[in-house]
């Protein structure tokens, strides 16, 4: 009984078989096509890396700074890069504070330079510069981070900021939009 099912099974999936491969009422091709003269696509990407100088490995964190103190400095190096198919990419540098101190974030000092130039000088809160880097092009950035003040209140503070490069499309409302956080994490010590 049960060999004769089989078989019947078997028998019926071969027929079923090589009707739909016979058949021409099974096959789901849709082909179509329309010209509209005049018309065309393109496409575009923007894209920024942030690297190491040294070895182009992408960078997470640009300082950590441990005890710094009055009239103390660390230095930090970063590369920008571009990944687009735009020929130039104009891009924006600023600081947005994640966490800590309010009053050491804004006590700290911000020196950046760009291409061997001072860039920009200030407190490292305000920093917000304007960049444009060519297709296959590189920036090297170099940050110098410094407590002027000596006031006691700092001691023992933290302040945590990522400094963001980010771009977008020239004249354009949401849509294309490219953006990199690098973090830096600054304690200062005791004095």
């Amino acid at each position: 009984m049960v060999r004769a099912r089989i078989h019947i099974i078997l028998v019926l999936t071969i027929v079923m078989g090589i009707w739909f491969r016979m058949s021409e009422f099974t096959d789901a091709d849709i082909s179509d096509q329309v010209i509209v003269p005049g018309n065309r696509i393109s496409m575009m990407s923007i894209s920024l890396s942030s690297t190491k100088t040294v070895d182009g490995m992408r960078m997470i964190t640009l300082l950590q700074t441990e005890g710094l103190l009055p009239e103390g400095f660390d230095v930090g190096a970063i590369r920008v890069t571009q990944d687009s198919s735009s020929a130039s990419l104009p891009y924006r540098l600023t600081a947005h504070k994640k966490n800590g101190d309010d009053g050491l974030c804004n006590a700290l000092a911000l020196r950046v330079y760009r291409t061997n130039e001072i860039a920009y000088q200030g407190n490292l809160i305000d920093v917000s510069l304007s960049s444009s880097i060519e297709l296959n092009g590189r920036d090297d950035w170099i940050f110098v981070v410094s407590l002027p003040s000596h006031n006691t209140d700092l001691k023992n503070k933290l302040c945590s900021v990522d400094f963001v490069f980010s771009t977008k499309k020239d004249g354009q409302q949401g849509g294309l939009y490219g953006e990199s956080h690098v973090g830096s994490i600054i304690s200062t010590g005791t004095w």
